[in-house]
């Protein structure tokens, strides 16, 4: 009973924490959502609105989500915070079902592992709407992985969920589609190795990847540049990565560099144990999801890292960095209960850092989160009279250009959405109903 308690602590703080500081605001990326909201109205929203290609992302499900809750809620973008939290809770429960299953019992790692997935280090994700997406994406990644998990005890109904969630993943954001080379990961260490299931996981995962790159264009941002740049920097896109991997714990780079070395230092720690004592197959599900991490921060690495260290340590990020830190924990503690004194240090290691970053983020998160109600307080505002705005305030909510906020604001507007959704006009019309 204490260990639940523990465990459901970090997940209540952080609904106090979306509910105290969440304001209700369209701004930045979210703006993609407006227009399929006006078509929905209009009667002439089809599937094809939902699979177009936004960046370097195709946001099926997301964008899916996210229109017909926005036309139940006005486009409440406080109610998208919940769903990020539904999300983040949904992953939690996945991973602690394995965690459960691979320690053999309630353990205190259960807890840091709550802490750490409702850590205010991702308080700009909880904060934001469209942090839905990269949340939405992560939990159908670890659902996939999880029910994929069950082997024989699921049977094929298992592994046809399984198969369903990574297709939920894959066209939910572009690292959804690595569920598929980290599925296989799992498979294949799996001692039954069925390869029926290996050779369906592998086709659909190619399928999926043709169907996601049909069409697709090289984002405007990118034109001009290689994924495969960073590669001319080897020492600088080294230090990005360890950033990626260290922003699970700080958004400080002085902290975060050291603690990527740590985590990749126990990460080889892991490794080595796990292959001399032969449990690489009994810890597969961790190793796919670390498989799943590290090639999904390797992605942003390539499509990121030539605008500069700040970009590894925005909050997005840390959602799937800390998937390896979770599996990091989970994996050496197993090794430690079994006897391993190298493993049993590392976890040691590893859970004070875990402890120390997620308590500096709920520091650093109390007393940025009456700061970032004011300013969206004070974007909300600008957005509210946007018809007397100069360029430079509206800027503010879409920075590549103030056009679109003048071009889809109206829509806002017109639709009593978002900020304009208690507008005298909307009162007057549910009074006249």
């Amino acid at each position: 009973m204490v260990v639940l308690g523990l465990v459901s602590i970090p997940a209540a703080l952080s609904l106090l924490y979306v509910h105290a500081f969440g304001v209700n605001l369209v701004h930045h990326d979210e703006w993609i959502v407006v227009p399929l909201l006006r078509e929905h109205a209009e009667g002439s929203l089809s599937p094809s609105d939902f699979f177009a290609q936004h960046d370097a992302h195709r946001l099926f499900f997301p964008l899916l989500v996210l229109v017909y809750l926005g036309e139940a809620t006005d486009l409440n973008t406080v109610a998208e915070m919940y769903g990020v939290l539904a999300c983040l809770l949904i992953t939690l429960f996945a991973l602690l079902a394995v965690a459960r299953r691979t320690l053999g019992r309630r353990h205190w790692s259960f807890a840091v592992v709550a802490l750490l997935i409702f850590s205010l280090r991702q308080r700009g994700v909880m904060l934001w709407g469209f942090g839905l997406v990269s949340t939405l994406c992560t939990a159908f990644v670890v659902l996939a992985l999880t029910v994929l998990s069950l082997g024989r005890r699921g049977g094929g109904v298992a592994f046809v969920a399984g198969l369903a969630a990574a297709t939920v993943a894959s066209f939910s954001a572009f690292q959804g589609l690595l569920v598929w080379p980290a599925g296989l990961a799992q498979l294949l260490l799996d001692p039954a190795r069925r390869v029926a299931r290996v050779g369906i996981w592998s086709a659909m995962g190619v399928a999926e990847a043709l169907l996601y790159f049909a069409g697709y264009e090289r984002p405007s941002e990118l034109r001009g540049y290689s994924y495969l740049d960073f590669l001319a920097e080897p020492v600088g896109a080294a230090r990005f990565f360890l950033l990626l991997l260290g922003g699970s714990l700080s958004a400080r780079p002085a902290v975060a560099l050291p603690a990527g070395v740590a985590l990749l230092a126990a990460w080889a720690v892991f490794a080595v144990v796990a292959a001399r004592g032969r449990k690489l197959q009994a810890l597969r599900y961790w190793i796919s999801l670390a498989v799943f991490a590290f090639a999904a921060l390797a992605s942003i690495l390539a499509g990121r890292w030539r605008y500069g260290s700040s970009y590894a340590l925005e909050s997005r990020y840390a959602t799937v960095s800390l998937l390896a830190v979770v599996g990091l924990l989970v994996g050496l503690t197993k090794l430690a209960l079994e006897g391993s004194r190298a493993a049993r240090v590392a976890a040691l290691g590893v859970t004070a850092l875990a402890l120390v970053s997620v308590t500096r983020a709920y520091q650093v998160g109390l007393t940025d989160g009456p700061r970032s109600e004011a300013r969206f307080v004070k974007l909300a505002h600008i957005l509210r009279t946007y018809r007397t705005q100069p360029d430079g305030q509206l800027s503010r909510l879409y920075s590549p250009t103030p056009k679109t906020v003048r071009r889809l604001a109206p829509v806002l507007e017109q639709q009593h959405l978002n900020v304009f959704a208690h507008s005298p006009a909307k009162k007057a019309r549910a009074t006249a109903r």
